[in-house]
């Protein structure tokens, strides 16, 4: 491409910043009323000052959990609660170790020693011993709570990064009182456990901020980041006061035994969840495992059951979210967003959103539109299609710069993304009448380094969305935040509330993490990309960031490690371990051994009993202790497993039991095993 034929290339290379941009039409207008807020504008504007106070005084409050297990390293988050070192988490961040190291927002870090512990509903305390008085949570009344309330989550979702400073995520309660039963999946962690009175939120969390706080915006302590489903993206907090009343005994290095879940009880909430989240949500999650069978076959449904949301239900919860409320408020500056957006296709299909950046039809987007081959062009929100064509892009920021020829839209006033602070709002431009998305800033010139591969306990999560909508690879300098983005809405434009462009978003590695391009890296990148300059960005990191110690999920992957695969491993279904067919020819018992049973108990302890099943047929039942098969001990669950993998379907086998102190013998015909997973 001879760029001396092509005058306004010159000039655009002249300008080497383009600060300058023109504002045209009905954009200036726009911009102008920007500053003419509505009274629900002024609210979220004062809302974002206060997030932005709170989170200057949660972060040093907020500290990583480092856990030594097995040999590896895995990562969690947790909320100082005294000046002396107390701190809780979830216990199933520290129940798989057995060192523990608090990192402090300034790096410190200090040797952690286990206190007490509820395993049974998921919280714990360490106790490090600081040089110097830390700051720390006051606990807030989690009765005196509401739904609507706005909140915030600090964490470090996906792992620390190198400047150990928590994330900043901002949301709504949408739920209170919340039963949810959370599988186990890591080495250590026991039975499962059961969020008995949760805070529902949908602040835009993930896996590492397991047991993080959940503050109010008085800033103190509403509770600890605990479950997140995501399917609908809720987020679950074991609430303050549940572990207020086990504060001491935390203290004092007590076992908590908790509120305990009855089989008969997590049926019940399976039911209420099939009727809450309805048949697509459920397939998602099980699809026709015998788990999802059984709830088809008792709602009464067919593939998809029964069950789900009214339109008028389901309308109401979309009124109680941050995205509706945000979406519906940010409405000016999302038209003055969307005034410079363009839709990049490539071969006729998206591929990307840019934005407009002059007159002479320069768009900027991201890079990864031009690594492909293909016929571009853009599409502005009228619809009207250009040709365009790529004048260079520059792949260590992660943004292309393209021409269309002729093209009619307004372009983008620049702005300052280094004036902005965790908790400012944030609007990304898109094809619509509302924003395409928009959230909280998270993080401030986060560095990304290579290859990133960060072990996170937790959140253990439920079957949903995948959570990597683009490729994990290393930024410098990047602006995060936490507004959800997909695989095709890269490159789209991210403007401040008044306007102004800071940033260009190019990467979205799980829930609650986008990343953006500042406008500053970008202005200095145009000169180059303007000239020609076409540098290649660095390679994309192999695999997922999740170790499969630890579950989670990577690109293309569901979300691992929590109820779905609890009740896999429960009621049977899915693939086998290390993603290999289940063997089908090995008979199938249908009991669920207790991983963590009664001290003094020898043999298999019954913990559930899969409905239909051989071994409910056979007359086995929850709390029955397996002594023997076939006359052969069974003292441990690994020995029943071993035994029912050498048997077939259809065989009977002699189970001696103990029950209430009587020994008994069940004849019983297994079944056909369904996955080689802990059922037997």
């Amino acid at each position: 491409m001879a760029i001396a034929a092509r005058p306004h290339i010159r000039q655009l290379a002249a300008a080497a910043a383009l600060a300058a941009a023109v504002v045209v039409g009905s954009a200036a207008a726009a911009r102008a009323e920007i500053t003419k807020w509505t009274f629900d504008e002024e609210l979220l504007a004062g809302l974002s000052e206060t997030v932005k106070q709170r989170a200057v005084e949660a972060t040093p409050k907020t500290v990583a959990i480092r856990i030594n297990v097995q040999g590896q390293e895995g990562w969690g988050t947790g909320a100082i609660v005294s000046a002396e070192g107390h701190v809780l988490t979830c216990a199933h961040v520290t129940e798989p170790g057995k060192k523990w190291t608090v990192i402090l927002s300034d790096g410190t870090e200090l040797p952690a020693t286990q206190l007490g512990i509820c395993s049974q509903n998921d919280y714990s305390m360490l106790k490090v011993e600081p040089e110097e008085p830390l700051p720390f949570f006051e606990l807030a009344d989690s009765s005196r709570v509401r739904v609507k309330q706005w909140v915030i989550a600090l964490g470090h979702p996906g792992g620390p990064y190198q400047d150990r400073q928590p994330a900043v995520a901002v949301g709504r309660i949408t739920a209170l009182h919340k039963q949810i039963p959370i599988g186990g999946g890591l080495p250590g962690m026991g039975a499962m456990k059961f969020y008995n009175d949760a805070i529902q939120t949908d602040c835009p969390i993930f896996s590492g901020n397991s047991g993080g706080p959940l503050v109010d915006l008085s800033g103190r302590l509403l509770g600890i980041n605990g479950a997140i489903l995501l399917v609908n993206d809720n987020a679950y907090a074991t609430p303050a006061n549940q572990m207020r009343d086990e504060m001491e005994a935390l203290k004092g290095g007590q076992k908590v035994s908790g509120v305990k879940l009855e089989q008969r009880k997590m049926f019940q909430l399976m039911q209420d969840m099939q009727k809450e989240l309805g048949p697509e949500e459920m397939n998602k999650m099980f699809g026709d495992s015998p788990f999802g069978q059984m709830f088809r076959n008792m709602m009464g449904g067919g593939r998809g059951g029964g069950g789900g949301l009214s339109a008028e239900e389901k309308e109401a919860r979309r009124k109680l979210s941050r995205r509706a409320a945000l979406a519906e408020t940010f409405t000016t500056v999302s038209g003055v967003a969307n005034a410079s957006t363009v839709t990049v296709l490539r071969g006729g299909e998206q591929v990307a959103y840019g934005v407009v950046i002059d007159t002479a039809g320069h768009v900027v987007t991201n890079y990864r539109v031009v690594e492909q081959p293909g016929n571009l062009a853009v599409t502005t929100r009228t619809g009207t299609s250009y040709t365009a064509s790529a004048v260079g892009w520059n792949g260590e920021e992660d943004v292309a710069l393209l021409e269309a020829e002729g093209l009619a839209a307004t372009p983008a006033e620049w702005g300052d993304e280094t004036a902005l602070k965790p908790g400012d709002w944030v609007v990304t431009g898109g094809a619509g009448e509302g924003p395409l998305s928009a959230g909280a800033v998270s993080a401030v010139a986060r560095d990304i380094e290579a290859d990133r591969k960060v072990p996170v306990l937790g959140l253990m999560s439920l079957f949903g969305n995948t959570p990597n909508k683009s490729p994990i690879r290393p930024y410098t300098k990047v602006l995060q935040h936490d507004s959800p983005l997909e695989e095709k809405e890269f490159g789209s434009p991210l403007f401040d509330l008044r306007g102004r462009l800071v940033g260009v978003n190019v990467g979205s590695f799980y829930r609650g993490t986008s990343f953006a391009a500042g406008a500053r890296r970008v202005k200095a990148a145009l000169k180059g990309m303007a000239g020609g300059a076409k540098v290649k960005g660095p390679k994309y990191s192999s695999g997922s960031p999740f170790g499969e110690l630890f579950g989670g999920g990577g690109p293309g992957q569901e979300g691992g490690g929590g109820l779905g695969e609890m009740l896999k491993r429960l009621f049977g279904g899915g693939g086998g371990r290390g993603g290999q067919p289940a063997e089908q020819e090995s008979g199938f018992l249908g009991v669920q051994p207790n991983p963590a049973p009664e001290e003094g108990v020898e043999g298999v302890e019954v913990q559930a009993v899969v409905p239909g099943s051989a071994a409910e047929e056979g007359g086995i039942e929850a709390g029955d202790v397996i002594k023997a098969v076939d006359g052969v001990e069974m003292p441990d669950a690994e020995s029943l497993i071993a035994r029912m993998q050498k048997s077939k379907p259809g065989q009977k086998v002699a189970v001696l039991l103990e029950r209430g102190g009587e020994r008994l013998t069940k004849s019983v015909t297994l079944g056909k095993r369904p996955t080689p997973g802990g059922n037997e």
